[in-house]
């Protein structure tokens, strides 16, 4: 059907994030009972509100996925396609360990804002250093494994002539 095994793949991707993503929505419809065709479902005071509240996070959230893509596109522009499937290689564990991160402090987040909202200065400087702390400390084990799985996996998944750039990823 299509001319290589890639596009197949992709298409298979897309179709299954499809379709998913429609059995979700009528998952969450049925246990929400709101109709979301409805005029009175779009509200631009609770539109307001969001972007009040999260507004801040969603532009930070984007420069920081900008900032780490910028390399990518920079080294697509001035170096071959091979340099960049390298540089993804390297860094494929890093941004694994990167998303961990984001998981975790998705956890202390929440009882900061909701500290924000009352107030709660103390609280939230509390959880600042101690939620830091702890998050760093757990983070720590996970990096050790980065660094002394990466060159195996790398061969593993990519295979010995890729291999070498598993030191590279370790570092």
């Amino acid at each position: 059907f299509f001319t290589t095994k890639m596009e197949n793949l992709l298409v298979l991707f897309y179709l299954v994030s499809f379709f998913s993503g429609i059995i979700l929505f009528f998952l969450v419809k049925k246990q929400i009972k709101i109709n979301f065709v409805s005029r009175k479902f779009f509200s631009f005071n609770l539109l307001k509100d969001i972007t009040k509240f999260s507004g801040k996070i969603f532009v930070l959230e984007a420069l920081s996925m900008l900032a780490y893509q910028t390399d990518n596109i920079i080294l697509a522009i001035f170096l071959p396609i091979e340099s960049v499937t390298k540089y993804a290689i390297v860094t494929k564990l890093f941004y694994q360990l990167r998303g961990l991160y984001g998981m975790f402090l998705g956890v202390i987040q929440p009882m900061i804002f909701r500290a924000k909202k009352v107030n709660d200065k103390v609280f939230i400087e509390k959880m600042i250093i101690k939620g830091t702390k702890y998050l760093n400390i757990s983070y720590i084990p996970l990096i050790i494994l980065g660094i002394v799985i990466s060159k195996p996996f790398i061969t593993l998944w990519m295979g010995d002539a890729y291999g070498q750039y598993g030191y590279w990823s370790s570092f």
